[in-house]
């Protein structure tokens, strides 16, 4: 929400239920629309107010379309077998100033780290590991995906991730009280992020 700007035209590319979509443009008077190909949560995304068109981001959906100030992908290019062409379709989309606001799983976090360590790496439902990605991402490999793309990043930030099921579930974790454990989560990914970031959250533009 802090690199969303206010009074703009954004598209949310694989919006969901749209709860990430109306987070992110609380407050800021914009104009929203959102992209999802599942009808259910099409359906439950416009409740919450948004113009949701049922589908994919594809160079049709832009034809006769003005282009946007903000294109989002929060949590989507992790799904997608092939994000470069993705990519390439929203900076047609985008106007010459526009930004890209990017959110990827962190598969360096502690978690994944330790697993591999022991030698697992089990899919789970939801989280890091679910088992729906098809692509893994460092801070590292996400900017130099964007970058290729002919994006330049501002800037890479990293979010708690505080629910997540390894918290929960994990020793010493699970034995700590919920308040003093989300301090200690929110401690540990400022001083060290790229270790307890739970995703990296990008704004980039197109490179002039």
């Amino acid at each position: 929400r802090s690199f969303m700007p206010s009074g703009v035209r954004v598209l949310d590319v694989g919006c969901g239920t749209g709860s990430v979509t109306t987070i992110a443009n609380r407050e800021k008077h914009n104009n929203v629309y959102g992209i999802e190909p599942d009808p259910a949560r099409a359906k439950v995304a416009r409740s919450r107010g948004i113009e949701v068109f049922e589908g994919y981001l594809t160079d049709g959906y832009l034809v006769g379309r003005e282009k946007f100030d903000v294109i989002m992908f929060a949590d989507v290019l992790e799904h997608i077998a092939e994000p470069s062409t993705l990519l390439r379709i929203a900076a047609k989309g985008l106007k010459d100033d526009g930004l890209l606001l990017v959110s990827v799983p962190n598969v360096a976090h502690w978690s994944v780290r330790y697993d591999l360590m022991r030698g697992r790496f089990e899919y789970t439902e939801v989280g890091i590991k679910d088992a729906t990605h098809l692509r893994w991402f460092t801070s590292t490999t996400i900017t130099n995906l964007l970058q290729r793309e002919g994006f330049e990043v501002l800037e890479c930030k990293q979010s708690a991730g505080v629910d997540l099921p390894d918290y929960h579930n994990r020793l010493p974790w699970k034995w700590i009280p919920g308040r003093i454990r989300r301090l200690i989560i929110h401690a540990l990914t400022f001083a060290l992020p790229l270790l307890f970031g739970c995703q990296h959250v990008l704004r980039a533009r197109i490179r002039k």
